[in-house]
């Protein structure tokens, strides 16, 4: 089954990683299109359109999900502890029907977390015979953003990897006004009929749904 993970330049990335830099950060990919045709960068929606799915209550998630997220909230606890300017959390339990629900439920969940209506994803294929797997694309996304959370994060995304499926990793660009000011990156797929995944938020406190 063919998989999904972001690539991005890390220009991008260590520039938003630093906002104490001062510098507007205008979004690359409109000026420098990615050269390798397996990436899409697939501009969102408004924020102002989120379906009520969204604020729908959650009866029949299962357990697993619930000890999933708990967990992941205890290690980014634990490594903001340790000195994390970022956090980590579970995305929200919501039911999921395809892969397209999981990225609007992530879309969604990103736009209010930031406030923003402007939210840019990028994703390219990962988990095949011939590619890299998704957690180790995930894992190396995470340690150009916060080293802390490289070391923590693994178990996480590889649960991902083996429970859920397809899984894609995503890197999710916010900006105001055309100047870019957060990242994110997420590894997700569906479980049970339910959204499974997690996510890396620079620049919030607390995070997650």
């Amino acid at each position: 089954m063919m998989r999904m993970v972001v690539v991005v330049e890390w220009s991008l990335v260590a520039m938003i990683a630093a906002p104490a830099c001062g510098a507007d950060v205008r979004r690359a990919e409109r000026s420098q299109p990615d050269a390798r045709p397996a990436v899409r960068d697939a501009p969102s929606r408004d924020a102002s359109a989120r379906d009520a799915s969204f604020d729908a209550p959650i009866a029949a998630a299962p357990a697993e999900l619930s000890a999933f997220a708990d967990a992941v909230r205890r290690t980014s606890d634990a490594t903001r502890q340790n000195g994390s300017p970022n956090c980590a959390a579970a995305l929200p339990i919501l039911p999921a029907a395809s892969a397209a629900d999981v990225r609007r439920i992530t879309e969604a969940h990103l736009a209010r977390l930031y406030g923003t209506s402007e939210v840019l994803a990028h994703e390219t294929p990962c988990g095949g015979d011939n590619l890299g797997s998704c957690p180790a694309f995930f894992q190396n996304h995470v340690a150009h953003i916060d080293g802390r959370m490289t070391a923590s994060l693994p178990p996480h995304a590889m649960q991902v990897e083996q429970q859920a499926a397809p899984v894609v990793v995503t890197i999710w660009t916010l900006s105001r006004a055309d100047v870019v000011f957060a990242t994110a990156v997420t590894i997700a797929g569906r479980r049970g009929g339910f959204v499974m995944g997690l996510g890396l938020y620079t620049g919030l406190s607390p995070c997650g749904p």
